[in-house]
């Protein structure tokens, strides 16, 4: 409560303004140091470039009083798995991994994130229930990391219903994959969410859900 985490974001931030950026940012740390000395907790300077994530020159000069672990550099691959050490899902920003979007009118923090672990070249399915008809379920889903296939359905309880595939795609490269779908229930059923991992990795998944009332479009325009 009386500390907080700083983060700087490198990306698309190199050439001739990387001088500019050092030294502002040496007089900020200097700034807060000797005026608000413990205030920061951790520095973390995400999307850092090999050669300067490589420099031990680089970080000696931003380093006054504190010692060197209070700032940690992450290169692109490793910036949500970062992150995430010190940010919950729920308010780490959805470019970087998590599930926070801005000015966002469907979740807050206090929607119920629920995580799982899913092991390397294995497969997990999530069931979200769907069990009342005329309301839309509103879901997010996030995987750290790449190289999933990852597929949404819609499975009725009757067994003479169509299942509804909502959507059906594979993810490869790139940091991680963040979904956000909806889907209105006009019968009782569940939406199934299936990912399989394709790498020798273990990942992590975050989800969250809500059912929101909904009006049926004829009766907008019904005049």
């Amino acid at each position: 409560a009386d500390s907080l985490i700083q983060v700087i974001d490198w990306k698309d931030f190199q050439g001739p303004h990387t001088k500019e950026l050092r030294s502002v940012y040496r007089k900020c740390w200097t700034l807060l140091e000797e005026h608000y000395p413990e205030i920061i907790h951790q520095y973390i300077i995400v999307n850092v470039p090999l050669r300067y994530y490589v420099s031990h020159s680089f970080s000696s000069r931003l380093i006054t009083h504190k010692p060197s672990n209070k700032i940690i550099f992450a290169r692109p691959g490793k910036v949500t798995e970062t992150l995430l050490r010190f940010i919950s899902p729920e308010n780490l920003l959805v470019e970087y991994g998590g599930l926070k979007r801005i000015n966002d009118d469907e979740f807050s923090s206090e929607h119920k994130v629920f995580e799982l672990n899913l092991k390397a070249h294995a497969s997990t399915h999530i069931e979200i229930p769907a069990p009342e008809v005329g309301v839309t379920i509103v879901w997010d889903v996030t995987v750290v990391e790449w190289d999933v296939t990852y597929k949404e359905e819609f499975i009725p309880e009757d067994e003479g219903s169509y299942q509804v595939v909502l959507q059906d795609k594979e993810k490869k490269g790139g940091e991680r994959l963040c979904v956000r779908n909806s889907y209105y229930i006009n019968e009782g059923g569940m939406i199934s969410i299936f990912i399989h991992n394709h790498i020798n990795k273990c990942k992590k998944v975050f989800y969250r859900y809500k059912t929101k009332p909904t009006v049926p479009t004829y009766l907008l325009y019904k005049t």
